[in-house]
């Protein structure tokens, strides 16, 4: 407990000695140290749009089928820069060729 607090529990002690805080109120207030973990926030939103990614490669490849998909990343490619960007994104990589041979 620090010192502010324990000369507020004894202010309020002179002032309602029937004031007895329950152990959550002692709970919430206990001092708390900040966790810290660097680019945390960052790793996980790439995980998160690496999953997304995925999932939406995998979904692609079972509808069009692999020539489809290769048709279309290749359509993406020859387009505008938010295209060629799209098809660097869509383009195969060891986890889709691995889901593709196993799962698919």
């Amino acid at each position: 407990m620090t010192e502010d607090l324990k000369t507020f529990q004894k202010r309020i002690a002179r002032v309602d000695p029937d004031f007895n805080p329950t152990i959550w109120r002692k709970w919430q207030r206990r001092p708390r140290r900040k966790i810290h973990i660097p680019l945390a926030r960052t790793a996980l939103c790439m995980v998160l749009l690496y999953g997304t990614v995925t999932v939406t490669k995998v979904v692609m490849i079972k509808e069009l089928g692999p020539q489809g998909y290769e048709a279309k990343v290749a359509q993406l490619a020859s387009g505008t820069d938010g295209s060629r960007i799209a098809a660097k994104l869509l383009r195969r990589d060891p986890i889709i060729n691995y889901v593709e041979g196993n799962f698919l």
